[in-house]
């Protein structure tokens, strides 16, 4: 979740794995942001709020294959 070191900003990552999380909020960070590197601080709390949370087959919260780009405008 954005909102935990960008207060307004509802951006929530989701993904198969930690990494792929990680990943995810970095670019977010850079293009909706502008923060080009992202601190060691930032990459422990996201880890520490990261859910993991089972989704069956044609489960709604998962993506129609849109781009993470659309989701950072």
């Amino acid at each position: 979740m954005c909102k935990l070191v960008n207060p307004g900003c509802d951006f929530v990552v989701r993904a198969k794995t930690d990494d792929e999380v990680i990943e995810h909020a970095r670019m977010h960070q850079e293009i909706a942001h502008g923060v080009k590197e992202t601190s060691h601080d930032v990459e422990k709390k996201i880890k520490e709020h990261i859910k993991v949370v089972p989704i069956k087959p044609g489960d709604s919260r998962v993506a129609k294959k849109k781009s993470l780009l659309d989701t950072c405008f």
